[in-house]
């Protein structure tokens, strides 16, 4: 069934001490060797900087990079919406599909336990989160649900200050060619501005489902005008 798009945003408040988080680069390759030591995260070790390998044994390939500082996951007290809730099907109904599933803070990719969303299969679906404020985005991690990962190939991420088609004409983050099964996958953004965050599936009639879209961002930075003088 369509979502009404005059009542399909739910806000969700969240009142969180500290939502800081460590918004890795989505270049690390976990778990690494380093000195004959498998990490499974970044590490500090021998460097100033949070760093990690990008192939799987640093003391082979000497390569590396540091990871991201800390970011909010900003999305967690945004408004969510979709383009429409799956209800035809008697076991996945109300909660268990609703757009607010992908930003509860619960990334369990079985779409039984009711946290994923899930919309009709149609043309175009589409899933967008309200930010609530502008921000420079430093990474997306999406989620997606157990089985059927064929059906997430070709989604495209977008960020952007829009909503001229829903947001779908926003600038595009990244792409998910390919995705396994109940895995999150992190894209890079480097930065862009918006309040919007949409994840769409284009060209072809088809179910979108999401079981968390993470949101790592600082608030936008302000260049204040020169003083005359």
């Amino acid at each position: 069934m369509k979502a009404d798009l005059a009542t399909a945003f739910v806000c969700k408040l969240l009142f969180v001490m500290d939502l800081a988080v460590i918004a890795i680069n989505p270049d690390c390759l976990f778990p690494f060797i380093y000195k004959g030591v498998s990490y499974e995260s970044c590490i500090t070790k021998d460097r100033s900087a949070m760093w990690c390998a990008t192939t799987s044994n640093y003391d082979s390939d000497r390569r590396w990079i540091e990871c991201y500082g800390r970011g909010e996951n900003v999305a967690l007290g945004g408004c969510a919406t979709q383009s429409s809730i799956l209800l035809h099907d008697t076991h996945r109904v109300g909660f268990l599909s609703h757009a607010i599933n992908a930003i509860d803070g619960n990334p369990d990719p079985n779409f039984s336990h009711g946290s994923c969303t899930h919309t009709e299969m149609e043309d175009d679906p589409w899933w967008r989160v309200d930010l609530l404020s502008t921000y420079q985005v430093n990474v997306i991690s999406v989620t997606v649900r157990y089985n059927f990962k064929e059906r997430m190939n070709g989604t495209e991420i977008l960020v952007g200050n829009s909503l001229i088609n829903y947001g779908n004409n926003n600038k595009r983050c990244g792409s998910i060619s390919s995705i396994e099964s109940g895995k999150t996958v992190n894209f890079p953004c480097k930065g862009m501005v918006g309040r919007y965050v949409n994840v769409v599936i284009r060209g072809r009639k088809e179910y979108l489902a999401l079981c968390e879209v993470q949101v790592f961002a600082e608030p936008e930075k302000q260049i204040l005008p020169k003083k005359k003088g």
